[in-house]
């Protein structure tokens, strides 16, 4: 997840976020002469976290093989990019009409921000589920 858009959100205290951004790299992932998994054979993700468990997980659960987020259904939404707009994820990454425009055919992507808006609506900007709702439900395209 170093390189990429992460739109679930495991860990929602910000002091443990804050925490974790600042720590070494050193300690956050690590090269092994043991093999790990079919991705990144050689490279221990998480490292501090194993390191600090691997008396209380089992071995073969800490380093169970990474599993991609089940959401298939979500990439089928076809959502009007005007949810976004003056909302929290426009304002978050600070979004122009052109970065709507780049994003208007991503589906994947806006899949992506469909999920950060969500999120962030719901918890830090404290808008109701009603509210939510009726405005996805406006702004999901028909086809």
């Amino acid at each position: 997840m170093q390189h990429s858009l992460e739109s679930r959100f495991p860990y929602l205290d910000e002091a443990l976020v804050k925490f974790a951004i600042n720590l070494p790299l050193k300690w956050k992932s690590k090269f092994s002469i043991k093999y790990n998994n079919k991705i990144h054979p050689y490279y221990v993700e998480k490292y501090i976290m194993k390191k600090a468990y691997h008396d209380e997980i089992p071995y073969n659960f800490l380093f169970i093989p990474k599993k991609g987020f089940p959401n298939h259904d979500q990439y089928k939404i076809d959502i009007n990019v005007g949810f976004f707009k003056n909302g929290f994820v426009s304002n978050i990454f600070k979004m122009t009409k052109n970065d709507f425009k780049n994003i208007k055919n991503v589906k994947i992507l806006k899949s992506k921000f469909l999920t950060i808006e969500i999120f962030g609506r719901l918890f830090q900007n404290k808008e109701s589920r009603d509210n939510i709702t009726e405005d996805l439900i406006r702004s999901v395209s028909d086809g």
